[in-house]
């Protein structure tokens, strides 16, 4: 016979908990319910206000379902924080975090908005397709937790994208990004020194990841004093920091794929590109640019063809639809004479980064490229002085002078 009272409701219970309709004590990261059961344990996700002001961390989050700063065809609406899969990308940071070691007190209130802001709007950057949605918003950000070089480099791109978006605070975006960006990198090359087996995914992630953040920051640059150094140095650091991820990942790609975590990433770059017939003016560029390159028998030219060989591929990732993000893998194919070759300015590999300058011109419409592509044909072009014809190609095709 019923009593009449209600029993107390759970309302930030676990989805075991709510599935059975019974009362959660709502412990984390396991409810003792679903210990007992030996079931996994997953959370639909507090609200934001709810878990900082219980784990002490700062106030006044902005809400998890609120944004008004959208990028790119396919930031028409705003998307969820949480996914009814995973659970709450950032309540699992509180949770999983330790104090010392990534945990709450070596992140401010402002690093928690450009997490915010990254999984719900700058992960689009990569997510071209809806199939790897889930992937960049979910589990590369729940994978970063283990790896400081990816946390700070997610956080780095979207502390880059705000500073885009919100003219009246770009000084302030553009400080955080350009922090995390130093310690990404840092500690990316700390990881190349002495990887885990675990870590190639994380590391094949980041190195998407290195290229786009250096794009944004370059794109975020008003003045040519606010480089570093010109669009070719650019383009010559981040293929100089990629060197050794692809032996790595190759070396531990059965531990990437045992744990299906980020073999999305890993399948995707060992994937050949889609054989599709390229236009004949890019065929006909490309077979004019391996003529030239392989005459008068240069010490790199085996360095060079490889080089226009891979390029081709970036050309056919940069025409389709589905995978122009991967046209970037370029700079992972390159090998070290090719860099070697590229810092010293000589002809044929300037030549062959002004021909990757078209590649990144198709793909223009991403916020992180611009105008970049332009940039790096207007430079080589410069550089080659007498010998610019062999970037005429290249100059045309960007609508350069």
């Amino acid at each position: 016979m019923s009593t009449g009272r209600s029993k107390p409701k759970s309302h930030y219970g676990c989805l075991p908990c709510k599935k059975r309709k019974i009362k959660c004590d709502e412990n984390h990261p396991q409810c003792n319910r679903c210990i007992k059961r030996g079931v996994s344990c997953q959370y639909h996700g507090l609200p934001i206000k709810s878990i900082l002001s219980t784990s002490g961390a700062p106030q006044g989050s902005t809400p998890a379902h609120q944004s008004s700063d959208h990028e790119g065809p396919r930031a028409t609406k705003p998307q969820q924080l949480f996914s009814p899969h995973e659970g709450d990308t950032l309540s699992a940071f509180l949770i999983t975090s330790s104090p010392g070691q990534g945990g709450l007190q070596d992140y401010s209130k402002a690093d928690f908005e450009l997490l915010h802001h990254y999984t719900i709007n700058t992960y689009r950057s990569f997510a071209e397709t809806q199939a790897l949605e889930h992937l960049w918003s979910v589990i590369v950000p729940q994978e970063a937790f283990a790896y400081d070089f990816l946390l700070h480099g997610i956080l780095a791109l979207a502390g880059f994208q705000l500073s885009h978006l919100r003219p009246s605070q770009e000084a302030h975006y553009d400080a955080l990004a350009k922090r995390h960006y130093t310690l990404s990198i840092s500690s990316f090359r700390e990881q190349l020194q002495d990887p885990s087996k675990e870590a190639g995914g994380a590391l094949l992630a980041f190195s998407i990841v290195a290229v786009v953040t250096t794009f944004a920051n370059a794109s975020t640059a008003t003045s040519s004093e606010e480089r570093s150094g010109g669009a070719l140095d650019d383009l010559i650091s981040v293929a100089a920091l990629q060197r050794g991820v692809p032996a790595i990942v190759g070396a531990m790609q059965g531990s990437v794929r045992q744990e299906g975590i980020l073999a999305p990433i890993v399948d995707a770059w060992k994937t050949p590109a889609a054989v599709i017939e390229l236009p004949d003016g890019i065929q006909k560029a490309l077979e004019r640019l391996e003529v030239r390159c392989s005459h008068p028998c240069p010490d790199n030219v085996e360095d060079y063809r490889a080089a226009i060989e891979h390029l081709r591929s970036g050309f056919q990732r940069a025409l389709s639809k589905h995978s122009r993000l991967l046209a970037l893998e370029w700079f992972i194919r390159l090998s070290d004479g090719f860099i070697s070759a590229a810092r010293a300015r000589e002809r044929a590999a300037v030549a062959i980064l002004a021909h990757f300058g078209v590649v990144l011109h198709y793909c223009n419409d991403f916020w992180w490229i611009g105008s970049e592509g332009k940039k790096v044909v207007e430079e080589a072009v410069e550089v080659l002085g007498e010998d610019c014809d062999w970037a005429d190609w290249a100059k045309s095709e960007v609508g350069s002078g």
